[in-house]
């Protein structure tokens, strides 16, 4: 095994275990708050949290833009490029803060009455969106340096924070939905700041960041942003499918179980992490990458199967333990969701991959098996077997495709 299989390995199984660590606390973090606010204050800040998650959708698809330039930046050792980066897009968070200042000033007042929120949860919504900026631009640049334990422990700085804050400052003090905003702004803040004291030497970089190259990551951020989207439909209508189709109950029990087995798709996301700015390092040096896809792989599948067999021997009690007694009729489902899933999991690998190796054409055939899915979907939506095997099979000819795509050779996009 090379030095970078290594590492993929030992970095991405950091990664995952302090991402396992956070996710825990996210959850903790929605007990207590959820608590603390009682379920009219709850709703209404699932409500603001849901118009935040519409803003920041973008800027995973950013961070993945911002890591690709820096690991090719980091690959020729060019640290000069990389401060200019940052400069760039601490610039970029300054801006932000102002036009999101300039919206909210101008238009706070329709989105209150249509949303029914108060006038100060919009500007903190603005605030949240800001901190949510500085901290993907941070965690962009220190994936592309390939810090992987200070990107972990960044992670982990954000979820505890909040959860402290979500804590004391909504559970014990009853400060409201307000309070409960703020804890993710401080949160969110301090990791960002976190992470820019980390970087703090290339402040001191003079190096100019040219048009062209800007150009260039925002080229690559667009295919990025293409393929979450992609990503979000062939995981997600089949939800709206059987709300359509089929009763409540059912439905929801149906919801459960597809959230179970989208936990294994964003599982693997640790090792993709680590392998991405390796393979943009690379592919940047001219060397071969292909090893590196295979053992992200191979060790994604192992997670997912892994995940897979305790849901298939355990799944009144992956049902009971997360959803409550209530969710038991559906169980059957929390048994074989996650077999249904794990194609998807392996093709984010792939995908990711390929953008990292600066092969976006890959967008057409994702774009091609939508519309079989969707046809599909089209026609077999009787029952939610039918569904479900819809799914796997999408999830298979999408991965398969992908492997396909990948073993022929393609024009790079190169720094």
């Amino acid at each position: 095994m090379t030095k970078d299989g290594r590492e993929i390995v030992k970095y991405g199984t950091v990664l995952l275990g302090l991402s396992m660590v956070a996710n825990l606390l996210q959850w903790l973090f929605h007990v207590f708050v959820s608590r603390g606010l009682g379920p009219a204050g709850y709703g209404a800040y699932v409500a603001v949290l849901s118009v935040f998650v519409v803003i920041v959708y973008p800027l995973s698809a950013l961070q993945m833009a911002v890591a690709d330039r820096t690991s090719r930046y980091h690959a020729v050792r060019n640290r000069a490029a990389i401060g200019g980066l940052l400069h760039r897009m601490l610039l970029g968070v300054f801006v932000s803060l102002v036009v999101i200042a300039l919206l909210i000033a101008f238009f706070g007042s329709i989105l209150v009455t249509k949303w029914k929120l108060h006038a100060d949860q919009m500007w903190v919504l603005g605030m949240l969106v800001v901190a949510a900026i500085l901290m993907t631009v941070v965690r962009g640049l220190l994936q592309g340096l390939q810090r992987f334990v200070a990107l972990g422990l960044n992670i982990f700085i954000d979820s505890f924070v909040r959860c402290l804050g979500g804590i004391v400052l909504v559970y014990l003090m009853h400060l409201g939905v307000t309070a409960a905003l703020g804890s993710s702004i401080i949160s969110a803040f301090i990791a960002g700041l976190c992470g820019v004291w980390l970087l703090r030497n290339y402040f001191l970089m003079s190096g100019r960041m040219e048009s062209r190259e800007l150009k260039r990551m925002f080229l690559a951020f667009l295919p990025m942003l293409l393929t979450m989207f992609f990503f979000g439909v062939m995981t997600n209508v089949d939800i709206l499918v059987v709300r359509a189709t089929m009763n409540g109950v059912d439905s929801g029990y149906y919801g459960a179980a597809h959230k179970v087995g989208e936990i294994l798709i964003y599982v693997p996301m640790a090792i993709v992490g680590v392998m991405f700015p390796k393979v943009s390092a690379c592919s940047e040096q001219n060397k071969k990458t292909r090893h590196l896809l295979f053992l992200s792989l191979g060790y994604a599948a192992v997670i997912c199967l892994g995940g897979g067999v305790f849901c298939l021997l355990f799944p009144e009690f992956v049902t009971k333990i997360i959803f409550g007694g209530d969710f038991l009729p559906g169980a059957w489902m929390v048994r074989l969701f996650p077999f249904v899933f794990i194609p998807f999991s392996l093709a984010n690998v792939v995908v990711n991959y390929l953008i990292a190796r600066g092969r976006f054409a890959f967008g057409y055939l994702m774009g091609g098996v939508i519309v079989l899915y969707l046809g599909a979907l089209w026609l077999f939506h009787a029952t939610v077997v039918q569904i479900m095997w819809v799914e796997f099979i999408t999830g298979m000819v999408l991965l398969l495709s992908l492997l396909v795509f990948g073993q022929r050779p393609g024009k790079l996009q190169s720094g």
